[in-house]
């Protein structure tokens, strides 16, 4: 995986989503999941080309994923819960809500 582009600039979520992702298709959950979190606190910049889920509900998205993955089934239904009312995905976050409730 390539860092260099968190290096140039720390303040693009894209670059950390990206990184979380080569863990997150490789499954390595814990690997991950501080590059989702870096990403999710990042705000949008003024400048340049940004993509906006980067810097809204993507990388809570795919964090929330990660921590049900390594059990962590209470911090993945408040990572839903932060990104339901702002995510295009809602019938599916829905679906895994309920899903992460069965496994209390």
């Amino acid at each position: 995986y390539n860092t260099k582009a968190m290096i140039f600039d720390s303040t693009r979520a894209e670059a950390f989503v990206q990184v979380g992702l080569y863990f997150y298709e490789r499954a390595e959950w814990k690997k991950a999941i501080p590059f989702f979190q870096a990403a999710s606190v990042l705000k949008k910049p003024d400048h340049g080309f940004n993509s906006d889920s980067s810097y809204t509900w993507l990388p809570l998205d795919y964090l929330s994923i990660c921590l049900d993955r390594i059990g962590d089934y209470y911090s993945s239904i408040n990572t839903v819960m932060k990104i339901m009312p702002i995510s295009p995905e809602k019938p599916r976050l829905k679906k895994n809500l309920q899903w992460l409730i069965d496994q209390l």
